[in-house]
């Protein structure tokens, strides 16, 4: 049982990890467009002796920003350009698909580890299903005495029905 404890936290620190890598690269993708921004950049740590990853220091990425010549700008200066963002835009969103496939992957470890700490049927549930299970054979019996009734009537139906409903219903209630 600690061990599915140990992978919950383990996904959970995973997906923590990713959530705010996402933030950092939609804020770089919502600020592609704006004069002077350096592009923000992330590496992931793992926290001294637990093995759990947590999110690293925020770092502006240093790459020279990109000069863009228009005249009519505020911000331009006498040659009539100005700097842009280093952000390229095909980077951040291929960090961001890479940042949601991790984190969906560690969902699926925290979903899995999770469905491994539940029980698997409770003895209440099985209560119902049999005494279900119990409801339909009298319901079948029910039937196979009407129709031997219409038998006897010279009602000619199919009277094998009931008779299968019944094994069929038997045969799911010993499964259960």
């Amino acid at each position: 049982m600690a061990d599915l404890i140990t992978s919950l936290s383990f996904a959970a620190s995973g997906m923590e990890a990713q959530a705010t890598r996402l933030r950092h690269v939609s804020e770089n993708i919502a600020n592609v467009d704006t004069p002077g921004y350096h592009r923000k950049t992330m590496s992931f740590d793992e926290e001294m002796g637990t093995g759990l990853v947590e999110a690293g220091p925020v770092r502006l990425d240093q790459t020279e920003l990109t000069r863009i010549y228009d005249p009519g700008h505020p911000l331009a200066d006498a040659t009539g350009q100005y700097d842009g963002s280093n952000v390229d835009l095909v980077i951040e969103i291929a960090d961001a698909r890479e940042a949601q496939r991790s984190y969906e992957a560690n969902l699926k470890i925290f979903d899995q580890a999770r469905q491994m700490t539940q029980p698997v049927r409770p003895a209440a549930a099985v209560r119902r299903v049999r005494n279900g299970h119990q409801d339909l054979i009298r319901r079948a019996d029910l039937c196979a005495g009407q129709n031997s009734r219409s038998a006897q009537t010279g009602d000619r139906r199919d009277r094998s029905r009931p008779g299968k409903i019944r094994r069929d219903v038997q045969r799911n209630a010993e499964d259960a």
